[in-house]
């Protein structure tokens, strides 16, 4: 038994639950977040795994230190047949690199220049970067429809459209649909993907479907229904950019050219947790095709844009002349 006036080392008091000590404030964040974890994402059958993380883990002096340990813990979560692809701290999950911020969609009319192309007649041109809210689908179709001084709609004056794709790696969900609604269909008739349950959180698979729209823009799925469509693609595609076109091409025998897909084939979900925020994939996505959209869509027509040695857009390009055709 310790006497009066002996000091007793606090990193040396551990136990199943984890170091106990005034001079560890970071292991109370850690065992706080591990729990979190566990709870939500990790089977919960393991509590064994749990204790020993706990009882393993050094005096950890900050928060910062605990996150650092509890992802590096969970990197080797696969080791412990728990699961995996878990990222700590970062508040979203994208495709590797990065990118400056690109507006939400472009549009370009008929004898436009685009990429040192010209849109040709009948042809419109719209990019969609990202879906980033309720309007964004509503301002396009409100472009779609806006009438010239004859009195005819840019939709009516349109034989063809040209979706491209190939800088767009998702975004918010309801954006999504709504983009869905104004170029694929009704979401009474219309699924755009499944998600799959993979945690304890979705407990059942569930469909995307189309978000409806407002009565005006209905003219412009039916129009779009007598249009050829060509979507753009790249290895940037992810996500809901890849139920898109993959939704295009079922629904609407969309014709998709360029190259692979990035195969973003799981849905995330974040979680601020008191001390951080933890990103994980809850579930697998399935386009509307039925299949997973993790291994990335092949197009149609295959055109790899590396080989570009005038910096041109050679997809575009060959997007245009098909349409020419």
């Amino acid at each position: 038994m310790p006497h009066e006036g002996d000091s007793i080392d606090p990193v040396e008091k551990t136990s199943k639950s984890g170091i106990v000590s005034t001079e560890c404030p970071g292991n109370r964040a850690y065992n706080a977040l591990l729990d979190a974890t566990y709870i939500r994402i990790l089977a919960p059958q393991r509590m064994g795994d749990l204790n020993s993380l706990k009882s393993s883990a050094p005096c950890l002096k900050t928060e910062r230190q605990a996150i650092e340990r509890l992802d590096q813990d969970i990197k080797r979560a696969d080791k412990l047949g728990a699961a995996h692809d878990i990222t700590i701290d970062p508040l979203t999950v994208e495709p590797k690199g990065t990118r400056e911020l690109l507006p939400p969609f472009t549009i370009a009319d008929s004898n436009a220049t685009v990429n040192g192309e010209t849109i040709p007649e009948g042809t419109t041109y719209i990019k969609v970067n990202h879906f980033d809210h309720y309007s964004q689908a509503m301002q396009i179709g409100d472009r779609l429809m806006a009438q010239n001084a004859s009195g005819t709609s840019k939709i009516d004056e349109t034989n063809s459209i040209i979706l491209d794709l190939r800088d767009n790696r998702g975004g918010s969900i309801p954006g999504l649909q709504r983009m869905a609604s104004l170029l694929v269909g009704d979401s009474n008739i219309q699924s755009i993907g499944k998600m799959s349950a993979e945690n304890l959180l979705q407990k059942e698979d569930s469909e995307i479907q189309a978000y409806p729209m407002n009565k005006p823009y209905d003219g412009v799925v039916e129009k779009l229904k007598d249009k050829n469509i060509i979507v753009l693609t790249g290895p940037e595609t992810a996500g809901g950019a890849e139920s898109l076109a993959d939704a295009l091409r079922e629904k609407r025998q969309a014709k998709i050219l360029g190259t692979q897909t990035y195969g973003l084939g799981s849905f995330y979900v974040s979680e601020r947790m008191g001390y951080a925020s933890i990103t994980y994939p809850a579930g697998k996505m399935f386009g509307a095709s039925g299949r997973w959209l993790g291994e990335g869509i092949v197009p149609d027509i295959q055109v790899d844009n590396s080989q570009n040695g005038q910096n041109r857009d050679i997809q575009l390009k060959a997007a245009i002349d098909i349409l020419k055709k």
